[in-house]
């Protein structure tokens, strides 16, 4: 198993009380798997990535990345954020460049890595340009082609298209998808789009309300639906069953009592 999360609670203190987040999370995710994570907004998603990545830690349980625990930030894991974090002195080839020259990667063996996932993210064309020549969705194409370039174990991606017109996003949405198959990279990636979550991943799992504990673990046939064009996807019965299954069950924890 890639990530093991066993009884993993997080708790902040306030002046005046303590804030509980999430409750006894036991996940578990293989090499490959695409999990999307869907839950209501402050239920705690963006906190349980965190400590996946190692930016925080968890008050109670265990994190592990191929058995060993996490305790802070590490090459196998790597974090795509809403807002792509681009340096804006460097153009797109050296952005996507960057961390394999912070690890001396070999020059040669360098430019053909870059150059491997300039294409696989359609940047190619626009290897010379600087960040504020990009639109968002270009920005974060070079922002997953950064992070994929370095080879992480774990790619964790906190609402990367959040911000995204939603022409922009369906194409993004598309995108990765396609890189997804090509590198089976395994991604933790969250959302509040069901519909993206569905489309993309290859489970979704559903956190309650605050303290958030986790109300459905349920395996996505979508996103190995061969070359199916994404609207048809969408469309399907199939995929409309089970987002209005998500969405009830989303809103029945927002409305009941924790």
């Amino acid at each position: 198993m890639l990530l093991e999360l066993a009884g993993v609670s997080r708790w902040y203190h306030t002046r005046n009380q303590v804030i509980h987040v999430l409750n006894g999370i036991d996940l578990s995710i293989d090499t490959g798997e695409f999990v999307c994570l869907l839950g209501p907004s402050g239920c705690g998603k963006s906190t349980l990535l965190k400590i996946i990545a190692g930016i925080e830690p968890a008050n109670r349980g265990k994190v592990l990345c191929r058995g060993r625990p996490i305790q802070g930030p590490g090459r196998d894991r790597a974090v795509v954020f809403q807002q792509p974090a681009l340096f804006p002195w460097l153009n797109v080839w050296d952005n996507v460049a960057f961390g394999l020259k912070m690890q001396r990667v070999p020059r040669a063996l360098r430019q053909r890595i870059v150059e491997r996932y300039l294409e696989l993210a359609g940047l190619s064309a626009a290897r010379r340009l600087r960040t504020y020549e990009l639109s968002g969705g270009m920005k974060q194409r070079v922002a997953i082609a950064r992070v994929l370039a370095t080879d992480p174990s774990v790619v964790l991606m906190d609402e990367p298209f959040g911000a995204l017109d939603a022409f922009t996003k369906e194409q993004m949405q598309d995108l990765l998808r396609n890189v997804w198959r090509t590198t089976r990279k395994t991604v933790f990636f969250i959302t509040h789009d069901v519909e993206e979550a569905l489309f993309l991943a290859t489970r979704v799992v559903v956190l309650s309300p605050r303290p958030a504990v986790i109300l459905c673990d349920r395996t996505c046939p979508f996103s190995t639906h061969g070359d199916a064009d994404g609207r048809v996807v969408r469309s399907s019965p199939e995929f409309i069953r089970m987002r209005e299954e998500i969405i009830g069950l989303i809103r029945g924890a927002q409305a009941a009592p924790f």
